[in-house]
């Protein structure tokens, strides 16, 4: 989530250049029931200033209500990664890269000699 939120910045100017056909999506965290986070892919993000809306991709586990399609408003600070495709190349996505990075470890660790 870190590096997602360092580097937001370059998400927002890509985002403010966008053309047709690129993706962007964030993944945010919202509070759930359990009072932990339930993290969500949006899309269609729109800004103004400090104030962000989208629609969630998926339906929640454990957030009453947040189902696809319905319109979320969130915060940076909510924010645990980002993603945005421009022909074909991803920028962001840092969950991705701590999944190969955890599968690559295990593999590591169950090879045999």
């Amino acid at each position: 989530m870190m590096k997602a939120r360092e580097t937001f910045p370059e998400f927002l100017d890509l985002l403010d250049h966008s053309i047709p056909g690129d993706r962007a999506e964030v993944k945010v965290g919202f509070p759930t029931l359990g009072g932990s986070y339930e993290y969500m892919w949006v899309y269609d993000i729109n800004v103004d200033k400090d104030k962000f809306t989208g629609v969630l991709v998926e339906d929640a586990f454990d957030v009453p209500g947040f189902t696809a399609g319905k319109t979320v408003n969130f915060t940076p600070s909510q924010i645990g990664d980002w993603a945005y495709e421009h022909k074909g190349k991803i920028h962001g996505n840092f969950t991705v890269d701590i999944l190969k990075r955890r599968k690559t470890q295990g593999s590591e660790t169950n090879a045999k000699p």
